[in-house]
């Protein structure tokens, strides 16, 4: 098992070129592999297409050596010992909102936030609201919903972070996840494995998609999130893979399967859309690694690898977007590189609980270069497959 895993981070490392090496001009290359100490994916002389920035264990600092994260964000004050203490165990969920990141630690049962804004450090709500918060999402209004599956309840703050309600029934659901769309909620019941319709009151109104092995039925579901048209997609850890459902509940279409070639999971966990440039993000704790897919669930990029350096990942469970905290992170840009969002990833494993990466384009470089070469996907795949072929 071991060798194979190391197999196929190789080719899923070589594999970081296939967002952009379709229509790239030679110019657009060279500009975009001009000399630079930045790490980008796909890896030069592609075009780059996102930026790892940092990565940090505590909300008061980051693991590498040559930034000042931590009094940039509160000064010089040390991290204190026990529960106060700002450290990152096992993250899950992370949200973000007006300058603000909330992270999930299950192991420590609270949602830690880190203020950009205002360069400060708390802990949502007081000890005895959370018992094992797994997800959160926000709002548009500014409404934290905290997905807890130790109380089997989805915790509600206002845009104050304070304490309002309760939403669900403990003897029905274990909620893991939410999506909000237009006047429901979408949750992930790890009680019953099923996708629960819920009213703004917190009433399950329908069930989209039961517990079964059939291609419309869900073995272990996980996360979900739903695009601009109300689409929902949803992982499928036994499956291994990502299921697409309408807004009536019917299965409109799936991403990745079972294997170990690209553009396939092993143990698919956290997901999001990114409507706007036709982007699905989905983590592999499995093979420490995320896959970027169009709605059509073509492979887009590769991102990410196990081991010890900054950018490595350790167990990647979920991901969020965030358009509120670039000038934050500012510091950490290549000036030849335009963002136009943050992806902030949690690893429940190793030194790098949470990953910041910058989506955007190189500058100078034209939409048409960013695009995918289908016979490269096709040449990776026939190599991954001879390799696996001599090991066996």
């Amino acid at each position: 098992m071991i060798r194979h895993r190391t197999l196929l981070v190789l080719v899923l490392t070589a594999a970081g070129a296939l967002w952009t090496s379709g229509c790239a001009s030679t110019a657009d290359k060279q500009q975009a592999a001009a000399t630079s100490q930045a790490i980008f994916y796909p890896a030069p002389p592609a075009p780059p297409r996102l930026q790892f920035l940092t990565s940090f264990a505590d909300g008061r600092q980051t693991n590498t050596q040559s930034t000042g994260f931590s009094q940039w964000v509160v000064g010089t004050e040390k991290p204190r010992a026990g529960q106060d203490s700002t450290r990152i165990d096992s993250p899950y969920g992370v949200a973000a909102h007006n300058g603000r990141i909330y992270i999930c630690d299950v192991d420590r049962d609270r949602v830690q936030i880190v203020d950009f804004v205002n360069k400060t450090n708390g802990v949502l709500g007081d000890a005895n609201l959370l018992n094992n918060p797994t997800n959160i999402i926000i709002a548009d209004d500014g409404t934290r919903y905290v997905c807890d599956t130790g109380r089997r309840l989805v915790v509600v703050f206002d845009a104050n972070d304070q304490y309002v309600r309760t939403l669900g029934d403990p003897n029905t659901c274990t909620p893991l996840d939410l999506a909000i769309y237009g006047d429901h909620f979408y949750v992930t019941d790890i009680r019953d494995m099923e996708i629960e319709v819920w009213d703004r009151e917190g009433k399950a109104v329908r069930t989209i998609s039961r517990k079964g092995p059939g291609p419309d039925e869900l073995s272990r579901v996980a996360n979900l999130d739903v695009d601009a048209k109300g689409n929902i997609y949803v992982t499928d850890m036994l499956q291994q893979i990502v299921k697409v459902f309408n807004n009536d509940g019917n299965l409109i279409g799936a991403i990745g399967g079972r294997g170990g070639d690209i553009g396939l999971f092993a143990r698919p966990k956290g997901i999001v859309v990114d409507s706007a440039n036709d982007a699905v993000y989905v983590t592999d704790s499995q093979w420490d690694v995320v896959q970027v897919f169009n709605a059509k669930g073509e492979l887009l990029l590769v991102f990410g690898e196990p081991g010890t350096e900054p950018q490595s990942m350790g167990l990647p469970a979920t991901l969020c977007i965030d358009r509120s905290s670039i000038d934050a992170f500012r510091q950490y840009l290549d000036p030849n590189f335009e963002p136009q969002y943050l992806l902030f990833l949690t690893n429940q494993f190793g030194r790098n609980k949470i990953a910041v990466y910058a989506f955007g384009k190189a500058k100078g470089v034209t939409d048409t270069a960013y695009q995918v070469d289908r016979a490269e996907i096709e040449r990776i795949k026939a190599t991954r497959r001879k390799q696996i072929e001599q090991t066996q």
